[in-house]
């Protein structure tokens, strides 16, 4: 755990490096690709740096080593943590000096499904459930067709339903290349850049972050 986050702290723990790029811990590699892609796409404009706790249930440990460092070292500085909101609530109460975010979807793969991502990826909702009807009809057999078929049964509930299982095949109905993570990062830097809107309504990506990560990703 020390090996993955003590480098972020810079080579010279009194040093400001830290409080220019504060850490943000995120449950997997996943997560921490999507943010190095949204870094990536701001120029820099978001300054963060990711680091997975490989799970969950990794996340209170790596949170309560960041927190005994900052007071240990650092005077005035801050961290964040996020997690998925998976079937639990929402709200999450900050540990000061660390800052804890929790999405308002389910799980980091919902972002796909988005209307923004989706967009990024070449298509719209429309398009995708008119995909998604025909993969039906023709993938009866398909060992992911009752995971399929569940999520049309929940009238399609793009933020709630668990889509792990079945996120690749709904890439492959997009008809584009690029890899989810880096489609769902380049979208959030097109927020932190004004490319896109801030808006929360149904489906939208400031709808699934939330408000309390929408805000700080882009005042």
């Amino acid at each position: 755990m020390y090996q993955g986050i003590l480098p972020i702290f810079g080579a010279n723990p009194l040093s400001n490096i830290f409080n220019q790029s504060p850490i943000f811990l995120v449950e997997g590699e996943d997560d921490a690709r999507i943010f190095q892609q949204a870094i990536r796409s701001t120029n820099g404009q978001l300054k963060l740096y990711p680091c997975s706790v490989d799970g969950v249930g990794n996340l209170s440990a790596y949170e309560a080593a960041v927190i005994e460092i900052i007071n240990g070292v650092y005077d005035n500085a801050v961290a964040y943590s996020l997690r998925d909101r998976d079937e639990g609530y929402e709200n999450i109460d900050d540990l000061p000096p660390l800052v804890r975010f929790k999405i308002s979807f389910r799980a980091i793969e919902n972002l796909i499904i988005c209307d923004e991502v989706l967009v990024t990826l070449g298509t719209t909702w429309p398009q995708i459930e008119e995909e998604i009807e025909k993969w039906l009809l023709a993938f009866n057999t398909h060992e992911k067709f009752p995971v399929m078929q569940a999520f049309k049964n929940s009238g399609y509930n793009r933020k709630e339903f668990d889509l792990k299982e079945i996120r690749n095949i709904l890439i492959g109905l997009t008809n584009s290349a690029k890899p989810w993570e880096i489609a769902v990062g380049q979208t959030i830097g097109k927020l932190i850049t004004d490319q896109i809107a801030k808006d929360f309504s149904d489906n939208k990506l400031c709808n699934y972050l939330g408000n309390k990560l929408s805000n700080k990703l882009k005042a």
